[in-house]
């Protein structure tokens, strides 16, 4: 997992053709401290799994980049654990595994097909995103 700080941005890349984003943690908060806080001025600790946010803005793209500073604006005010007068950072991580993203039209659904035979099966999961502009669901499928 790796830091972002704010003022910094969260870039998720596939190189390959037929690789997708997929999330495989994000957090956000004053976690510890290290590159990104550097000195304890309260709520050190505080942390929110924001990784159902990420899957509707990365998983099935081959790219993706993310303000840190704009997490913070997106949480709504009663689910963030510490308080807004210190802002947090951001730790994420996220693998590219083969897949297929099939966009359509915003009044469709569309897929991502992700063959996984080997994948492990703790980031197994569906999720669906049905109000970006190019809408998804993403079904890891295991092999009997």
């Amino acid at each position: 997992m790796q830091e972002y700080c704010e003022g910094e941005t969260f870039n998720a890349r596939c190189q390959a053709h037929d690789e997708v984003v997929l999330m495989t943690s994000a957090h956000y908060g004053r976690m510890r401290l290290g590159r990104c806080l550097t000195a304890n001025y309260g709520n050190l600790g505080c942390q929110l799994d924001i990784r159902t946010q990420f899957d509707a803005w990365c998983s099935g793209r081959r790219t993706c980049d993310v303000r840190v500073s704009s997490i913070i604006d997106s949480l709504p005010e009663d689910t963030f654990p510490c308080t807004r007068d210190f802002r947090g950072y951001l730790e994420a991580s996220y693998i590219c595994t083969k897949g297929r993203y099939n966009q359509c039209s915003s009044s469709e659904a569309s897929s991502l097909d992700l063959p996984t035979p080997n994948f492990d099966r703790k980031f197994g999961r569906t999720f669906t995103n049905p109000t970006h502009s190019a809408p998804f669901s993403v079904m890891i499928i295991y092999p009997l």
